[in-house]
């Protein structure tokens, strides 16, 4: 009888083997021992690893982790827990409380007396006043147990030696191998785009900021502007992200000019390239009121951009 392994396990694997035959010399002390250890754990709790890997946590219930190539979840979860590679901490009620859905959160507040009729952030709310944290786990490990996988840092890297982003992740295997989409590989077998751990780095401080920049364009204040605009002008492109530099100064810039910083958006886009930015320098010169038309000089950074236009705005 020929018994298959788990497809995710395969696939985990070929990450894992990629990052052992192209790059022994440039992983860490620290993920080649993740790397060993895992190797080392019961197929059941390996199994069990990958599969966290791909649910939506942090923190996943162990009723809800029913596989039948993991059998028992918390036999599995014993040896990932004491290698380090999964956590069941004593949570908050807080945390606990958002394992629960609103159907079976309603019996708890029923027994504790809360009002009735309350929507279901209120209902929680209440029950995390009323109950101690103590008295929550007690109650919810009747039910199920709580984990997490950790050591994260091991896995993005495998992910990116293998990928080259971060658009795809093991999930990229299932929809390949199902035929739904063809992936072209960043990476190919017998290629090695990454000279050194320093090089390998920068590349992954760069999809960082890139990362950061969204999230700080979308919603951060102009202090934070300034700040994020000056580390992406201080970063520089890598091989595989061509114009990946540029493209987040664009952004910044019409960022910039959204909040009233327009000689800050000016000295971003000077500082990128493609016709792009030239055209986001276009619109950026004529938005900017007439007092504020002389610009700081080309070599300044946007620090500088912005209290220029500060110094202007307080003297009219």
């Amino acid at each position: 009888m020929i018994v298959t392994r788990p497809y995710y396990l395969q696939n985990f694997e070929r990450l894992t083997a990629h990052a052992l035959a192209l790059y022994a010399d440039l992983l860490t002390p620290t993920e080649k021992d993740r790397l060993a250890r895992f190797a080392e754990l019961p197929e059941c709790s390996r199994n069990l690893f990958v599969r966290m890997l791909t649910r939506r946590g942090p923190w996943l219930r162990s009723d809800r982790l029913v596989y039948p190539e993991v059998g028992d979840c918390m036999i599995a979860a014993a040896p990932l827990v004491d290698a380090g590679f999964s956590c069941d901490a004593a949570l908050p009620g807080s945390e606990l409380l958002d394992l629960l859905t609103d159907a079976e959160l309603r019996p708890l507040a029923n027994a504790l007396g809360v009002a009735r009729g309350l929507d279901a952030v209120a209902r929680r709310q209440a029950v995390d006043a009323l109950l101690p944290d103590f008295m929550l786990r007690a109650w919810l490990r009747q039910c199920f147990h709580w984990l997490r996988p950790v050591q994260q840092h091991w896995i993005d890297t495998l992910m990116l030696l293998y990928f080259g982003n971060r658009r795809q992740d093991l999930s990229t295997f299932v929809v390949a191998e199902l035929g739904h989409v063809r992936y072209e590989p960043v990476l190919h077998e017998g290629a090695r785009p990454f000279a050194d751990r320093a090089d390998f780095e920068r590349f992954r401080a760069l999809l960082d900021l890139r990362q950061s920049a969204s999230t700080i364009v979308s919603r951060g204040s102009s202090a934070a502007l300034l700040s994020i605009g000056n580390a992406v002008l201080h970063a520089s492109d890598h091989p595989l992200l061509p114009g990946r530099r540029d493209r987040t100064l664009v952004r910044l810039a019409e960022r910039f000019s959204k909040v009233g910083l327009f000689q800050a958006g000016i000295a971003v886009c000077r500082r990128a390239a493609g016709p792009e930015a030239l055209r986001r320098l276009e619109l950026l010169r004529a938005r900017t009121p007439a007092v504020l038309r002389p610009l700081v000089p080309d070599t300044a950074g946007i620090d500088q951009a912005a209290i220029a236009v500060r110094t202007r705005r307080a003297a009219l």
